[in-house]
């Protein structure tokens, strides 16, 4: 018993690191694994973390439906090229009796 209470604590602790995080930027020559913000929402599993690069271009209106973390470049950024991260809207959707975007962050 004691070894199934172990084993059950150590696959507890391993959950919460496999989330996973996911880059956009939709600039030419992009080095972000996606483009279009709202495409790589689809794509996140819930918990996961998208950064989203600055660019001159919005990423345009998205929908959250599943708890995600996203982290943008802040309103100032202090570099020599100062992009910001600029979306239209964003809506927080959710289904009755599931929890949707509930959870979820934004960060500037």
């Amino acid at each position: 018993m004691k070894n199934l209470l172990y084993v059950l604590l150590c696959f507890a602790a391993i959950l919460p690191a496999t989330s996973a995080v996911i880059t956009v930027d939709n600039s030419a020559n992009s080095a972000g694994q996606y483009t279009g913000l709202q495409a790589a929402i689809n794509a996140a599993n819930a918990g996961d973390s998208i950064y989203i690069s600055g660019s001159i271009t919005s990423y345009g209106t998205v929908t959250l439906n599943k708890r995600l973390i996203l982290f943008g470049t802040g309103y100032n950024p202090a570099k020599q090229s100062p992009l910001v991260s600029t979306t239209g809207t964003i809506t927080l959707d959710t289904v009755t009796s599931v929890s949707g975007a509930s959870g979820s962050r934004i960060m500037d």
